[in-house]
């Protein structure tokens, strides 16, 4: 997963099972899905405080799993810390 697909994933994921979620996940850019995602006026999911980690961090687990090369970028840390 790349860092664009992964961050149209999330702010898809605040629209699930509605148009707006595949306008957000077919943007050209991460800056034109954050300003979709971003619009209140679109409905947001009544549940997405509760969940929103949850998908953050799944699509971080896959981000990682999926790019051999940033996994191991990552790996080579250690237990340093990176944030």
């Amino acid at each position: 997963m790349t860092q664009k697909k992964f961050f149209l994933y999330f702010q898809a994921q605040k629209f699930p099972g509605m148009p707006d979620a595949d306008e957000i996940r077919l943007a050209a850019t991460p800056g034109e899905a954050a300003n979709l995602g971003g619009d209140r006026k679109r409905p947001l999911r009544s549940d997405w405080e509760q969940v929103k980690y949850d998908i953050m961090q799944k699509a971080v687990f896959n981000k990682f799993a999926t790019n051999s090369e940033i996994r191991e970028i990552l790996l080579s840390t250690g237990n340093e810390e990176t944030a």
